[in-house]
């Protein structure tokens, strides 16, 4: 079995805030592999977890603070402490990552208080909260300032602006908010939607009255229609401070959870060229220097891609670049190490990679949304091992990581709870079905 280095004591660390368990775990797996030592660090909250990545040797001994969103104060001053600590012990500010928006807002709403003791990505020099490409509203008038192709994007921030966006949006449309509260208030009040679709003025006049009443913030943006999952692309970047792209590649959204405006649960490792300095118009537009995800969707009206969102983090599948050859967490602590001097003028996904179709798999999200009862039946080891069967190409789980196994197991030992299955056995053959080529 393969083994992740060892982390260099004599390095600064980075600090990572835990919020998407898979992304989080992700974000370390990509530090370990480079030797780059982390200081981990968790909250909870009711109803959160399980917490995988508790399992996994790499996230030994976090540091635990106060939850965010229940006490924000608290959580801030957390931080500081630590802040202090690691500058007393380093003598420099230390670069933190967040794992997931959530606490990339609380991060950013934090700033003036944590900057002495924390750098984070972004800025030119790592220097400054990048609030205004963080939010969607701003974001979206800095690319179309700057000529990228973007949807009709009107801000909805208070009552005030119904009336002017109902009349002016181009329908069908979709709205959702400006940023994400640490609570992910949106997602919990629309069943786990990112978005939410709507055709005629009314009925977005009334939708829009509730949602500013209910206390959002939200964009609403021309619908981009599209013909297939090759056109909705996502494309991951790191850039570095002269704003160049120097790692990328893109993804193949296969399924999306909940649809259609939910996360991707099988994305395919990818690569589009001919998005390349559509990118870069972006990573220039916003003067970006990190970690950036880039949504592109081509209109089936005009042919042209366009520019829906962009994320300003790490996102849920880093991992599964990582294991994908592009190391985009190395990338961020070299930048901010100034180690560049070894990097090549660019890394893509090779061409063993795209031959072999690699492909990330959330398994249980994936898997069971429509087999939780067939017939009245009950789930068996079988179900489980067909819908891996159902996706193409060289596979690999969420957790299920050959030099980090126990968060997997831990996962799928939990799904043969749920559907009283014998885990040993469950865990055996999908490890046997991941490596049958």
């Amino acid at each position: 079995m393969a083994s992740l280095n060892l982390p260099d004591s004599t390095r600064p660390p980075m600090v990572i805030l835990r919020s998407n368990d898979c992304c989080f775990l992700g974000i370390a797996r990509g530090c370990q592999a480079a030797g780059i030592p982390i200081v981990p660090v968790v909250f909870d909250w009711e109803g959160s977890g399980p917490w995988y990545s508790e399992e996994s040797p790499i996230v030994a001994d976090p540091v635990r603070i106060p939850n965010p969103y229940q006490h924000s104060q608290a959580a801030c001053d957390a931080m500081v402490t630590l802040g202090k600590s690691l500058l007393s012990e380093w003598g420099e500010r230390i670069m933190v990552v967040p794992s997931s928006d959530t606490n990339l807002m609380f991060l950013l709403d934090h700033y003036e208080a944590i900057a002495p003791f924390f750098r984070i990505a972004g800025d030119r020099n790592f220097d400054d909260a990048r609030l205004e490409v963080v939010r969607k509203d701003t974001a979206a008038a800095l690319m179309d300032s700057a000529g990228v192709a973007i949807p009709q994007t009107l801000a909805c921030l208070k009552a005030d602006d119904i009336d002017s966006v109902v009349d002016e949006i181009k329908y069908p449309c979709v709205y959702k908010p400006v940023a994400k509260d640490y609570g992910q208030s949106f997602y919990a009040a629309h069943d786990g939607l990112k978005a939410i679709e709507v055709h005629d003025p009314e009925d977005l006049a009334e939708k829009l009255h509730a949602e500013v009443a209910a206390g959002f913030e939200l964009v609403v943006q021309e619908k981009v229609a599209f013909e297939s999952v090759e056109e909705e692309i996502p494309f991951y970047l790191y850039a570095d401070d002269n704003f160049e792209i120097r790692m990328a590649a893109t993804g193949i959204k296969e399924q999306i959870q909940p649809p259609p405006y939910g996360t991707a649960t099988v994305l395919r490792l990818a690569w589009h060229e001919e998005l390349v300095e559509l990118a870069a118009d972006v990573v220039r537009a916003l003067r970006w220097r990190g970690i950036l995800m880039i949504e592109f969707i081509r209109d089936r009206n005009d042919g042209r891609w366009k520019v829906i969102e962009v994320n300003a983090r790490p996102w849920l599948c880093v991992d599964f670049y990582r294991r994908s050859g592009l190391n985009f967490v190395q990338y961020l602590y070299e930048d901010w190490r100034d180690l560049r001097s070894a990097w090549p003028a660019r890394v893509v996904p090779d061409e063993g990679r795209l031959t072999a179709s690699s492909v990330h798999l959330n398994l249980p999200a994936s898997s069971f949304a429509h087999l939780s009862a067939i017939d009245g039946r009950s789930i068996e080891i079988d179900d489980v091992l067909k819908s891996i069967r159902a996706t193409q190409g060289d596979r690999s789980l969420t957790f299920l990581d050959p030099s980090d196994p126990a968060p997997g197991r831990a996962e799928l030992t939990a799904l043969a709870a749920r559907y009283s299955l014998d885990a040993d056995r469950l865990i055996e053959r999908v490890q046997a079905e991941l490596c049958d080529d």
